[in-house]
């Protein structure tokens, strides 16, 4: 099995559980960057909207609350037919205690803040192995790939947490 397959499964395994740590996956997510961007320059966005969202939920000292009281997410980056299609998909789990302050104005003006031309589709997540299943596989196959996801580049939101965590 490629190093590529044995993260996609490990993924899958996370993702297609109905909890994970505790807490319940609330949305599938999927955020268009909308412009030409190179993945490092994606993640930047990525940090860029777990800061925004975080802030509105939880205030202005949002970075001193602990894990468990922020929002957690992974993304999986992938191209479409051209790099000028960037975009994440991914699970997202909001702040149990502030869950009913999320709404999709609010999601995509985070976004939008960060990723101008940015847009976001949020949908209640019925099926969640089924959508951790199309978030880690690649569509097409050989030379007829037309979407590439990037399951080794994949983003949580633990990584940017403090250090103190």
């Amino acid at each position: 099995m490629t190093e590529r397959m044995q993260i996609a499964h490990e993924l899958l395994k996370m993702l297609g559980c109905p909890s994970i740590g505790g807490r319940t996956w609330d949305h599938a997510i999927t955020l268009k960057v909308n412009t030409p961007l190179p993945l490092p320059e994606g993640e930047v966005l990525i940090k860029g909207f777990h800061a925004r969202i975080d802030s509105k939920l939880l205030g202005r000292n949002w970075a001193r609350k602990r894990a468990v009281e922020r929002t957690f997410f992974v993304f999986i980056p992938e191209y479409g037919v051209s790099c000028s299609d960037l975009h994440y998909h991914g699970l997202i789990s909001w702040p149990p205690v502030h869950r009913h302050r999320v709404n999709p104005a609010l999601i995509e003006a985070c976004w939008v803040n960060v990723a101008e031309r940015g847009t976001v589709h949020l949908a209640d997540i019925a099926d969640v192995e089924g959508w951790a299943r199309y978030c880690v596989t690649e569509k097409g196959n050989g030379s007829n790939r037309v979407l590439t996801r990037h399951v080794t580049e994949f983003i949580s939101s633990s990584m940017f947490l403090a250090k103190h965590e």
